[in-house]
Order: structure tokens, then sequence, then C-alpha cells
């Protein structure tokens, strides 16, 4: 089984389909999405409509969560909270309906999806606490060996007992240990320069190859200035705020109305 896997589109519809056309050159046998499709962006429907034809799994992100009024907007960040509301307003019925179908997470066989983390869809996880996430997978689903998470916008590979693994080359992914992978964001860069990433997975021979992708930036910030959104809402760095108190009970809630599946 090949996975083209997506996180963090927040509605770059051009991002979306050169992540996409740069998937299909590795013919996956599907897609699977880790949440934000919306927020920031100029086409939050039209990307919801494309992981819901296309998508065999998907989980919901902190901004899909905000978008359909389960979590409020004071937990985003600044840019987030800014465009919010843009964003609830431009959402048809249909998109709406379908990211209030999304769990915060989802089992496929060996591989584990979240957003954030699996206790927490704000929770941001690098590698200083890719370890200890890794040990939450253990707990929750001992069969897995692969967890695949977004939010960060920075793509990892991680592999328990070991550390960070550089993704120049496909990643090797060795039998008996677990890994943690985050493809990068799609639809929002925190790099130097605009760029979508996403990542093939493939489990038949147990790879994961991270891309890197361009696509005509120019053209969505034209998109962007027309709809009155931020001109930089696809490339600028974004600081997190600090999770507020009572964080526990949040995600008590969250779980009490979270999609079984």
């Amino acid at each position: 089984m090949r996975y083209g896997v997506l996180a963090d589109i927040h509605g770059n519809l051009p991002a979306l389909e050169a992540v996409l056309n740069a998937v299909d050159a590795h013919r996956p046998d599907a897609i699977l999405c880790v949440g934000d499709l919306v927020g920031y962006g100029a086409f939050p429907s039209e990307c919801v409509d494309r992981i819901a034809s296309l998508a065999r799994g998907c989980v919901a992100g902190d901004h899909d969560l905000v978008a359909i009024g389960r979590q409020t907007e004071h937990l985003l960040d600044d840019l987030g909270a800014e465009t919010s509301g843009w964003t609830k307003a431009a959402l048809t019925d249909r998109a709406r309906d379908y990211l209030s179908t999304l769990p915060l997470h989802l089992e496929l066989g060996p591989v584990v999806l979240a957003h954030a983390s699996l206790r927490d869809p704000w929770r941001r996880v690098g590698p200083a606490a890719a370890e200890d996430e890794l040990l939450g997978l253990s707990a929750r689903r001992p069969d897995a060996s692969i967890l695949v998470l977004g939010h960060t916008h920075t793509p990892l590979a991680y592999c328990e007992g070991v550390g960070s693994i550089p993704r120049e080359d496909p990643v090797k992914l060795v039998p008996g240990r677990k890994y943690l992978l985050n493809p990068g964001a799609v639809g929002q860069s925190h790099e130097s320069s605009p760029v979508a990433r996403c990542l093939v997975l493939d489990l038949t021979d147990g790879s994961a190859i991270f891309l890197a992708v361009p696509y005509d930036a120019e053209r969505y910030v034209a998109e962007l200035r027309s709809s009155g959104l931020p001109p930089d809402a696809h490339h600028r760095p974004v600081q997190p705020r600090t999770d507020p108190p009572g964080d526990a009970l949040r995600r008590a809630r969250l779980e009490a109305g979270a999609p079984r599946h």
C-alpha cells in the first residue's frame, strides 16, 4: 500500500493542486490527510471538496474545529484569529458537513493519523517531544508502527530510540521500530520561500519520500488580495500561542464530541 500524505492545506488550492500532481507521479493507492484543510487561505470549500473526493482517511485539525464551532478562536494564532471569520463565512454547507464528520485520530492498519498529537489537536510535536509521542502511540495503539502528524508546518522523520532522520533520501522504515512522520505544510510555508510539502509513504517497501513542490505563489497572493485576506497568509512564520489553562478539560470535552472511527 502506497499513500500520498498531506497536512495543513489551509485553503491554498494552488498548493494543493501542485502536491496532488506531484504525488500522482508516484502512483499512490490512496490519499491521507492529517487536518487543517481550512484557515488562512482563500479557497476553504474548494480544498475541502477536493479532499472529500480523494482522501481515504482524514482527521480534523484545529482550524477545522474552529471553523465548525467545536473550538474557539482564542486558541488560534493571531493570523488564524484574523482570518477565521472570513473562513466561516466562506464555507459551504457541504464543506462544513464534511468537516463535522472528521475524527480526531484515525487508524489504518499500522498507520495512525492525528493532527497535532494523539492527545490534543493543538499540541506542537517537534523532535524534542517526538519520543514521548511515540510512547503514547505504543500505549494507545500497540500494533501501530507509524504515527503521522501535522500542525507544526515543519517536515519531520523521527525513529524511536534513534531520533530525527535525514530526509534528503527516501527514509527507510526499519521493521519493528516506530516512526513519527510529519509531511510539512501544503498551504502555509514557514520557510525561506513558499513551497508546498507532502510525503509518499510506501508500506510495501517500507519507505517515506518527502517532497517539496513549487507552485504559483504569485497567483495565489493575487487571490488572497482579491478576497480581502492578508497577502502573506500563505507564507510567513507564525508564533503559536501558549496553550491556555484547562487544557485537560478542553481535551476531554473535545473527545466527548468527536466522531468515532
